[in-house]
């Protein structure tokens, strides 16, 4: 009876609960929130659950065990037979790197012995799609999917929640993935990356900004020239000011401050890099559905005067960037990169087309 388990509930330190009798109860509680207005108790439950997921990589894939049983487990294409590796690793046999691409991640169950984790991870090696199992440690992010261009991810995401979808969870709110990617399908959460060079994207913007800047010097002075051009024209001021959850102390190279356009500059500067470095690559034929899709209300609106000065600041960075030939450095990532090959698929490449199609339309 639901008053019996609001009663126990609401007398229940949860707190003092073990992982399994809280994910017990969570799961009580979501079987009674189908019918039953119950936010008091959820905010309850979301709060200690965001608690212990704090700073556990793992926490994700304990409740998974919990659930079914199966321990995280890396898997990495160990024990394919021949044929099969081969075709895991086909589309990196001319030199693309799959750290300069698009990825997206899955929150199935971390180990490929789970049958619905088995059958994603068998098709996505018949369509030669490289991936990973568990092995990384980020909260959420069961299996991790090397895609390559933004048109690429936008069609497999799409397959992959067509014939998937109702099988995968949806990552819960304190899973890494919902903090940082861009969400392509309600299972299907990714985000552009630029191993190496780019930090975490931002509250879903889904863009690694350029921030680990030991691999590139040169790009130091432009981004000290384009962060003066920033002052100057009043769009961010200089500050000593640190992030209450760190970020800024991670990205930290352009501004630091507590102000979030800060931050949202930064992608924001890097995203115009990746257009002349990538072109279609990274952000496919639409670059203004694109910048809406990703930026949305997060930066001024186009032809605002307040948006000028970004484009400015943006402009003044790549343009300082082309100057000292760093471009090369990354084109050469992505050089090589074989387009997916979706035509096996049949009726459900038949859907993709007809939902990039009406997409495109809607644009």
């Amino acid at each position: 009876m639901i008053s019996d388990f609001l009663d126990s509930f609401n007398k229940t330190n949860l707190a003092e609960l073990s992982l399994p009798e809280l994910v017990r109860i969570d799961d009580i509680l979501t079987y009674y929130e189908n019918t039953t207005d119950l936010s008091a108790q959820r905010k309850r439950m979301n709060q200690e659950l965001e608690k212990r997921a704090r700073g556990d990589d793992g926490f994700r894939g304990k409740i998974h065990e919990i659930k079914t049983g199966y321990k995280e487990e890396n898997w990495r294409g160990h024990g394919l037979s021949a044929d099969r590796l081969a075709k895991y690793k086909k589309r990196e046999q001319y030199g693309w790197n799959p750290n300069f691409a698009w990825k997206f991640h899955l929150d199935v169950v971390p180990n490929r012995n789970h049958p619905v984790t088995r059958a994603i991870s068998d098709f996505l090696i018949d369509l030669c799609v490289t991936h990973k199992i568990a092995s990384g440690g980020y909260n959420g992010k069961g299996m991790t999917v090397y895609v390559g261009s933004y048109d690429d991810i936008c069609k497999l995401a799409h397959v992959i929640q067509e014939k998937f979808g109702s099988k995968i969870s949806k990552p819960p709110f304190y899973t890494n993935q919902v903090a940082e990617e861009h969400e392509f399908e309600p299972t299907v959460y990714g985000r552009f990356c630029v191993e190496h060079y780019g930090d975490y994207p931002m509250d879903n913007i889904g863009i690694s900004p350029i921030a680990n800047l030991g691999n590139v010097p040169a790009l130091l002075e432009s981004i000290k020239i384009a962060k003066q051009k920033a002052n100057e024209l009043g769009i961010v001021k200089e500050g000593s000011g640190r992030h209450p959850n760190g970020f800024f102390d991670k990205l930290g190279f352009m501004w630091s401050g507590q102000n979030r356009d800060e931050a949202v500059l930064t992608i924001y500067c890097s995203h115009k890099l990746y257009v002349v470095v990538f072109g279609q690559y990274y952000c496919g034929k639409y670059l203004r559905a694109f910048e809406n899709k990703f930026f949305g209300d997060k930066i001024p609106a186009l032809g605002t005067p307040e948006r000028q000065k970004w484009d400015v600041v943006a402009d003044t960075f790549v343009q300082e960037a082309q100057k000292r030939n760093v471009f090369e450095k990354f084109r050469s990532k992505a050089r090589g990169y074989v387009p997916l090959d979706l035509s096996r698929l049949n009726q459900e490449n038949e859907k993709v087309f007809e939902y990039m199609q009406n997409n495109n339309a809607r644009k």
